[in-house]
């Protein structure tokens, strides 16, 4: 699939996924302190992992992930809603504990589409 067209979806569901947990932090005093870290959908778009940090003591933390995990279903549908999507990717979550690695996966893949863009360039020549 095409790769900016990839980026352009995982932006947008990352923050129509954010709006979503701000919204619903109203209504449930379980979500607090959450950060929507990064979006991975599959190459064919049936699923996307969604990277979670949470903040605060390991009880809210925990509380934080059941409220997120019980809302997953109106997420899903909610994107898929205002995003338009005929086929709205599914949801699945991952906890991300160091910051440090999802930075250097997003290093890694700058450079892979550093070194791709090279390599087209030096075809066409």
């Amino acid at each position: 699939m095409n790769p900016i067209r990839k980026k352009k979806l995982e932006t947008s569901i990352l923050r129509e996924l954010a709006q979503l947990i701000i919204r619903q932090q109203n209504k449930d005093d379980r979500i607090e302190f959450v950060t929507v870290q990064a979006i991975e959908l599959r190459k064919d778009f049936s699923s996307a992992k969604v990277h979670l940090s949470f903040f605060g003591t390991e009880d809210s933390k925990h509380q934080c992930y059941k409220a997120i995990l019980a809302n997953l279903n109106y997420f899903q549908s909610t994107i898929g809603r205002n995003l338009r999507l005929r086929y709205t990717p599914r949801l699945t979550l991952c906890i991300v504990e160091n910051l440090d690695i999802l930075n250097d996966n997003e290093n890694i893949n700058k450079l892979n589409d550093l070194q791709n863009l090279h390599d087209n360039k030096k075809q066409k020549l």
